[in-house]
């Protein structure tokens, strides 16, 4: 039975190095399972089919019509809902404005990469060309962090709201931020 009992805790261990986040959850989910003080609340439950989870002021999972933060099971990054508050600014304004962002009382908050941002883009869908879960909040272009690899061009590059497409703007220029963070569910509670 303990040689039973090592393997099974040595297949978990080798299973989570290389989970994703909603493996992770899915594993925890299953231990706890009948468990009652620590079962997850069931807005927590994951679905395959729903990538995003609309999120309060407190982190917490809701489905209402006002929440913040939008958080991409697929991606395992946070999101602002809309733009921030800082209106349109120059691209270095934009790294410091949103790396200044606190949301649920977290740091960690920046600018997405180009890459990031882009996977946030339904190209299903135009005017703004975004998930159904994220607002465009009256911006038309979005700073990433991403600079222009040509050098010296004073460029970075930036993303339309529009249509998704992604274009280099000088440095300069006045464009909006939308913030991201990294890493699991603050409220997850596991």
């Amino acid at each position: 039975m303990k040689a039973l009992a090592h393997d099974i805790r040595k297949l978990l261990a080798d299973r989570i190095q290389t989970a994703t986040a909603a493996d992770l959850f899915s594993i925890a989910t299953s231990i706890c399972a009948n468990d009652e003080a620590t079962r997850a609340p069931r807005a927590w439950t994951y679905h395959e089919t729903s990538r995003f989870s609309k999120l309060d002021l407190r982190g917490n999972v809701t489905s209402t019509a006002d929440y913040v933060a939008v958080y991409d099971w697929e991606k395992n990054l946070t999101w602002t809902r809309k733009p921030l508050e800082c209106g349109a600014v120059s691209w270095k304004d934009a790294k410091t404005a949103a790396s200044n962002y606190r949301l649920f009382g977290a740091d960690g908050w920046r600018l997405p990469t180009l890459r990031e941002r882009i996977s946030i883009i339904d190209y299903d869908k135009f005017g703004p060309a975004l998930y159904p879960e994220f607002d465009a909040g009256g911006a038309s272009y979005e700073w990433t962090s991403t600079p222009d690899a040509e050098s010296p061009s004073g460029c970075a590059w930036l993303v339309g709201l529009h249509f998704g497409f992604v274009l280099r703007g000088l440095q300069t220029s006045r464009y909006y931020v939308r913030a991201v963070r990294a890493g699991q569910l603050l409220s997850l509670g596991l």
